[in-house]
């Protein structure tokens, strides 16, 4: 592949995208699996407009000790935060922690809160991001 006149070669990116909407519906739970560096796994439940329950994922590759944050009726996910980089394991960048902050009270941080800090807040519609062995992107989808 030629660019501006150079020889490249573009290589990755690593990990399986990922990405779910819950359809103007509802965050009902996130299962996630983290050890002391990184996050692993991100499971979610959540109810669509029309009612049904549904599920999206785990993205990345669950350990045996999951952790459930589950919400309350009235409990809306208000702001997500975390931070990102380098994990020794991996030789690439990461997710290393991630903040769930509700209406109703704050669960984490899950994993090693060193890094570069990221925080997002809103309506949340989904998430998505790209995973493999862990999760390597993280985002939101938010509403405007």
């Amino acid at each position: 592949m030629q660019a501006s006149g150079s020889n490249v070669e573009y290589v990755g990116p690593w990990g399986n995208p990922w990405k779910f909407l819950t359809n103007d519906g509802k965050i009902t739970s996130i299962i996630l699996t983290n050890d002391e560096k990184t996050i692993h796994s991100l499971k979610f439940a959540y109810t669509d407009k029309d009612g049904n329950d549904l599920n999206a994922g785990p993205f990345g590759t669950p350990l045996p000790t999951p952790r459930l944050i589950e919400f309350s009726d009235g409990e809306i996910l208000v702001e997500t935060s975390g931070t990102f980089g380098m994990c020794a394991n991996h030789q690439v960048k990461v997710i290393k922690s991630l903040t769930f902050k509700t209406n109703k009270g704050v669960y984490g941080p899950f994993g090693d809160a060193s890094g570069t800090a990221f925080s997002m807040n809103g309506v949340f519609e989904g998430f998505f991001g790209n995973a493999g062995k862990v999760i390597y992107v993280f985002g939101a989808i938010l509403r405007v």
